[in-house]
């Protein structure tokens, strides 16, 4: 199969390419790509400028398993300009991630799980470091973050790509950001940055909002090290529609619902579940709503099946179309699964290629969202409808789901469906999408 020419690059990419030229000798920068934009291939070419301009000598790239172990190489073999920029993963058994260590290469790509591995493995050699899906780092006490704090003295510059920086929280913006410049723009100590643009809302400070001023000054101190790009300036794409799914509960499912919501307590074909706290509570009744319920012992007892209901309404209205659907909780994919003998999951055997396959007929695939929303392609098997059977809390995960189907490639109208039970805690969550991303795009709209 012949390679494609550089010349198919967008402008917005040779453009982004350059920014990130311009930033090699000023610690990096932020490169917020929505999906679809094609930020590996951005990035990659960007490594071969910075080696072909004496800046950089050896890279490192630390994605999420599944994109370090399947996308940038596939992306580096697609296109003729990086033939010669050699990019090795290093993934599989101890003894495969040694060999692909032994091999000549430009740059490596791990995942972060592993980083710490390599770390003892070989001597440090990366003057580059590239963090993909770089909200991976957005809490300053994770152990990956801590453990990239060490590391970022040993680099020259650290470019982090994400759609979704700040897609649930403005806090999370201080890690991503010390990787860049040590904590120049926002502070050398996540507590100084808490304290100056935030301010707690309870007596335990456990829950902190922005300032009045908060988001202005944030873009302010960020914007001359990132670059923003947006599918809806760059792509012309079909339109996007969201369809709440509202169903409602059997009238003993609400009466339970309601019960362990009153009582942070529910007795279930004899067993007792107990929620000790607001977040435990919240948890269960998302499982409640979603029609079953786990007891201590992490059984499931079923309470309903009036989502699974409204699934078989969506996918009969889409007329034997592919569709893909996020799920939150094990038993989500259990109960769609005996209800949907053809149901596939995205950990299956060469799904993702027989998705993309349109002679495969793959009609339902199935994943979680940390499994699935992120760096797969997944629009080229004519798939337009998406289902959330669980919404989610976390925006981000929401945002990268979208842009799975809804990205460059996309040549139909694609439609959300949301499967809401009425009532619920699911109401509030999807309200709580919605905050979040107006936050973002109005932090985005000024960088």
């Amino acid at each position: 199969m012949p390679k494609l020419p550089e010349s198919l690059l967008k402008d917005y990419q040779v453009r982004a390419v350059n920014f990130g030229l311009g930033q090699a000798n000023e610690g990096g920068g932020y490169f917020v790509l929505d999906t679809g934009l094609g930020k590996t291939v951005t990035a990659l070419s960007l490594v071969l400028k910075l080696m072909q301009t004496g800046f950089s000598s050896k890279a490192l790239i630390v994605a999420p398993p599944r994109v370090a172990a399947e996308v940038w190489v596939q992306e580096s073999e697609i296109w003729e300009h990086l033939k010669n920029l050699k990019v090795v993963a290093i993934v599989g058994t101890p003894k495969q991630r040694k060999a692909a260590l032994e091999e000549e290469a430009d740059v490596h790509v791990i995942s972060y799980g592993l980083l710490s591995w390599l770390c003892k493995e070989k001597d440090w050699d990366y003057d580059t470091l590239i963090l993909d899906e770089a909200s991976a780092i957005k809490s300053h006490s994770s152990a990956r973050f801590k453990l990239l704090k060490k590391l970022r003295p040993e680099v020259v510059r650290t470019y982090l790509l994400s759609a979704t920086p700040s897609a649930d929280s403005l806090l999370g913006l201080w890690s991503q950001y010390y990787m860049i410049d040590g904590g120049a723009r926002l502070g050398k100590y996540f507590t100084h940055y808490r304290n100056e643009f935030f301010q707690s809302r309870d007596f335990n400070q456990f829950y902190w909002t922005p300032r009045h001023t908060a988001l202005f000054d944030i873009r302010k101190l960020i914007r001359d090290c990132t670059i923003r790009l947006s599918k809806e300036e760059y792509l012309n794409l079909p339109d996007l529609m969201h369809n709440t799914v509202s169903v409602s509960l059997p009238a003993r499912a609400l009466e339970l619902y309601k019960e362990l919501e009153r009582e942070f307590y529910l007795s279930i074909n004899g067993k007792d579940v107990v929620a000790d706290s607001a977040a435990i509570l919240s948890n269960k009744l998302r499982q409640c709503a979603s029609g079953f319920v786990y007891d201590p012992d992490q059984k499931a007892h079923a309470v309903h099946d009036a989502k699974l209901d409204a699934l078989e309404e969506i996918l009969d209205s889409t007329l034997d179309e592919p569709v893909l659907l996020f799920y939150e909780y094990k038993t989500d994919w259990e109960k769609i699964a005996k209800r949907f003998h053809y149901a596939m999951h995205i950990k299956d055997d060469n799904i993702v290629e027989d998705w993309n396959d349109t002679t495969k007929k793959v009609k339902l695939l199935c994943g979680h969202y940390q499994s699935m929303a992120h760096g797969l392609n997944l629009q080229k098997g004519g798939a337009c409808n998406m289902v959330f059977f669980t919404p989610t809390w976390s925006n981000e995960c929401h945002q990268q789901a979208i842009g799975r189907l809804y990205r460059t490639g996309q040549e139909k109208k694609v439609t959300c469906h949301y499967i809401v039970a009425s009532g619920t805690v699911d109401e509030k969550v999807v309200r709580a999408l919605v905050n979040k991303q107006s936050v973002q795009e109005t932090l985005l709209k000024g960088v």
